[in-house]
Order: C-alpha cells, then structure tokens, then sequence
C-alpha cells in the first residue's frame, strides 16, 4: 500500500511539470492561402512576372486551384500565363509538402499606345485540403510604353455591307471588307465579337485571323484606308441547312470610332443538295436484272441508306446499304468511310452494277463521302426461316435466323471462316467470318442459336457484332 501511494505521488508530480509548450501544435486540415501581394505594377515591355500564391502551411496533400482572369487586358493580345488559360481561367496544381506556388504572366508588347491595362486575378475553386485567405484578389497594372500619338481626327470604321451570302463548298473563302473615313496615321486595333447560335468555329469554319475567346482582332497599319479579314467554311457532306454567323465590331483602339454599319452577318447555305431524284435499292437491284447482271452508271444515280456493315466484309472498300426497300453490297474505289448506323445519300454515277461472289453489287462507287442524313440509326433485322432466305428475296440486308445448330462435330472451333449450320427443316447456311470481324478468334458454341447477320451470295450469312448471337430458347 506505501508503495502505491509513492508511485501515485510521482505520477502526480511528473504530470504537475510538464510544460505545455512540449505538447505537439495541432494540425488544421486546411491550408490557407493567398496572393503574396494585392498589387503589382509593371509595363508591356517587361519581361515575365512571376506571381506567388503563399500557404499558411505545408501541404499534407496534392492541392488544385483555379485563378479567374478579368479586367481591361485581353488575354491573348496583350498577355499571357504560365499555365494557360482557358475561357479566362487557369488551374494551378499544388504538390504535396508545398507551401508556395506561383504562376508567370507574360506581357506583349503591341507597339500601340493604347493607354494602360489592368488585369484582375481571383483566387477561386479551392480543392478540399485549401481554403481561401485575406489576399485573394491580385490587380495587375500595366502600362503603356509606347509614344502618345498627336490629336488627329478620330477615324470612322464599319463594314462595306451589313450581309453577305456564300455556299458551304466555297473552300476559297469569302472576304469581310471594312472600311475607314481617312486614313490613320498610327497603328489601330479593331475588335470583332463573332457569334451564331449553329455554326462551330473549327469544326464548320476558320477564319483569318483566328479567333481566341470569340474575339477577332485586326490591326489597322498606317495610310490604310480599309482593312478584311477571311471566313472558310468547312464542307461537312451533311445537310445541315442554311446557318448564320453574325461578325459585331464590339471595340476599337483610341484613334478610331464605329459607324454605324459595326453589325455584318454572312448566310451559309448548304451546298447537300436535297432535291436530287433518290432512287429506292429494290429498283437498283430490278436494273441489274434487265441489264442481265451488267449495267454501266452513266449518269447521276442517288440512293439514301443506313450503313448495315461493321468490319465483316471482304475488305475496307466494302459495305453494305439498306433502306425500306432492300439492301445492297457496295464497293467503292477506296476505303468506305462511313461507320454502321450512318445514313448517307450516295451518288452511284460512274459505276458497274454487277454480281460480285453470287450476290448483287455496285463496284467502282467514286462518291465515298457522300451525304451524310444521321448516325446511330439501328436497322432491325428481319426475322425469317431458311426457305425463305433461299428465295433470295433478302439478299443485302439485315435478316434473323433462328434456331441454327452447328453441323460439323469440331470441338474448340473459332468463327474465322465459314461453319456451317443448319435449320430445323435440315437446310443449312454458312456462317461467314472474315478476318476483320471483331468475334474472328471467339469460340463456336455447340448449343442452338438464334444468328443476325446480312444476307449474302453463295448460301452465306454475315454477322457484323458479337451482339448479333443469341442461344436459342
């Protein structure tokens, strides 16, 4: 018992000097952090500024920012960063065990006195670990180099003609012209805002100069009286319509004012044309029979089908088309270029009809884009027995066989090649692989099965998937 007591005594005397300063600091979970400073000055010739984002402590783990840009500066004309940003904003990636960041800004010199600039930078979208501090907010000043012009008469700029007009296949370009009430005496900025609500810069048209941000900028050189810029359409082979691209000239420089023409918008009509004759496949496969099997396209010939094939066809020039009517194999003079469930308008002119491996077929087809009408259109098959596939009445599109069984006794088979299989009525039918086909090195199951495929020459049927194989229920 007196031991214990002494053993509780100093128990109580070592935990009566421990020093509180000896205790470990706590550890927030959140690292604070801020601009270095709230305010810099620098000017357009200046090399890169170098910006530092600070931290309250080091990181315990990776950390994302993102920095929001604003203010009189344009980004991509009168500066850049380090990283880039995109539609105004940067992100900064922030390493583990860090306790500083920083990002660079890169003034450019225009050689045009435009008066100061500013830009605005805003700390924003801290990742979890981060919470924003004091200094979030940066102001970036910088100024004009360039000698200040004498006071001349402001300039009036605006466009020749408010609208313009253009087909889709004019890959020459149309011309945007703009003109001046005098001549400046000093390099000038104009400033273009292009906008439309169905017309995608760089997927269907280009201009020069680009455009960056939905900005257009043109530089007006001394004694010039006028100034363009060139809009280049991309032919799509869709139809897609007539669409509008609207040009505002949304600001200029110092020296020079907007008339009253600052609006010009350019018509695109689409040069697909969708009033040719189409004809329906059934009649493109009655004329090879009255041309007994061999028949020259001499003039234009137009079909619209959706793209049944998918990589089971002898090789990359062949496909097969089908429509309400019927299917058909094409071969063009190159590789087709369009995907299963694309529906395209073809124009035939220049090719054979002929019969290719005991089937109908189009050969030499110089018209392999064609038209675009959709994508992703499924045809479904059609289900039918093997006495009627015999008919021939099929031959070209997507039909259904059902509960075919495997008539040669190969154990550990693989579907590259052609198996044979056979129907409850003792018919049979060959199952066709090639080796483009996706399934080519899977396994022939020995159970009945249900089969999808196009129906081809020679007794044959293609699948395109492994989803066009089922067992049989």
């Amino acid at each position: 018992m007196k031991l214990q007591t002494q053993l509780l005594g100093l128990f109580l005397l070592v935990l009566g000097c421990t020093d509180k300063n000896e205790l470990p600091a706590p550890v927030n979970e959140k690292s604070s952090v801020s601009f270095s400073l709230t305010t810099i000055h620098t000017n357009e010739s200046a090399d890169t500024i170098e910006i530092f984002i600070n931290l309250d402590q080091k990181l315990q783990s990776a950390a994302t920012l993102d920095i929001a840009l604003s203010g009189s500066a344009f980004y991509g004309f009168d500066y850049v960063t380090v990283p880039e940003a995109v539609e105004d904003e940067l992100q900064l990636s922030i390493a583990a065990g860090a306790q500083t960041a920083s990002i660079k800004v890169i003034p450019i010199e225009d050689d045009l006195f435009d008066g100061e600039k500013s830009i605005r930078l805003n700390l924003i979208n801290p990742s979890s670990n981060l919470i924003l501090g004091t200094k979030k907010t940066l102001s970036l000043k910088i100024a004009d180099v360039d000698e200040q012009p004498t006071e001349q008469e402001v300039v009036m700029i605006e466009y020749v003609t408010h609208q313009g007009q253009m087909l889709e296949n004019e890959t020459s370009g149309y011309e945007v012209l703009l003109t001046l009430s005098a001549e400046v005496a000093h390099t000038e900025l104009v400033f273009i805002e292009v906008q439309s609500d169905n017309y995608e810069y760089g997927i269907d048209y280009f201009t020069n100069p680009m455009t960056i941000d939905g900005t257009l900028r043109l530089d007006v050189l001394p004694g010039e009286t006028s100034v363009s810029f060139m809009l280049f359409p991309i032919n799509s082979n869709v139809v897609n319509g007539t669409r509008e691209i609207t040009f505002y000239l949304s600001d200029v420089s110092d020296g020079l004012a907007v008339g009253s023409e600052h609006v010009f918008t350019l018509v695109v009509e689409d040069d697909d044309d969708q009033s040719s004759i189409i004809h329906p496949i059934n009649e493109l496969r009655q004329q090879l029979d009255l041309h007994y099997g061999s028949w020259f396209i001499t003039g234009d010939y137009f079909i619209e089908g959706v793209i049944t094939s998918a990589g089971n066809v002898v090789n990359n020039q062949t496909v097969y088309i089908q429509d309400e009517t019927g299917g058909i194999m094409l071969i063009f003079n190159g590789p087709g270029l369009h995907a299963m469930g694309t529906k395209v308008r073809l124009n035939l002119r220049h090719a054979i009809g002929e019969m290719v491996d005991f089937q109908k077929g189009i050969v030499g087809i110089e018209d392999r884009e064609g038209v675009t009408l959709g994508t992703g259109i499924i045809v479904a098959p059609i289900e039918i027995d093997l006495q009627l596939y015999y008919t021939g009445a099929y031959q070209g599109m997507r039909v259904k066989l059902v509960n075919l069984t495997l008539t040669e006794n190969t154990n550990q088979a693989k579907w590259l090649g052609s198996r044979r299989f056979h129907g409850p009525d003792g018919r049979y039918i060959n199952i066709t692989t090639n080796p483009t086909a996706q399934f080519k090195d899977f396994f022939v199951p020995t159970r009945a099965m249900n089969i999808i495929g196009i129906a081809g020459g020679n007794s044959e049927l293609l699948p395109q998937t492994v989803v066009d194989f089922a067992f049989y229920e």
